[in-house]
């Protein structure tokens, strides 16, 4: 399921609809529900981990990891998302002043 879905139907409810018999992916709910207030721990953070903390704590690593965005000091990804303006509005906008992309 993806995170599109589970949005659309958190606007159902939201719009004073009901919820459907589909269920929102555990993860993206922990997250929603108390990941977005938390900080990440200072650290290096790859796939695996993010794979991980997500795990641990039962939030969506795709959403920790734009969580993260807000804190980092150094971003490493490809740079053609610098380059796709959908994806670079997204990112770029989340990261600090100060932040390094690599």
């Amino acid at each position: 399921r993806s995170a599109a879905g589970a949005i659309e139907v958190d606007r159902d409810v939201e719009d004073g609809g009901a919820p459907d018999d589909r269920k929102l992916c555990k993860y993206y709910e922990g997250f929603h529900s108390g990941g977005e207030d938390e900080i990440l721990p200072a650290g290096i953070y790859t796939l695996d981990r993010l794979m991980e903390y997500g795990q641990q704590h039962s939030y969506c690593p795709y959403y920790v990891a734009r969580h993260g965005l807000n804190h980092a000091n150094v971003v490493v990804y490809n740079y053609q998302y610098l380059l796709d303006p959908k994806i670079a509005g997204l990112i770029s906008a989340k990261l600090a002043r100060e932040s390094i992309v690599v």
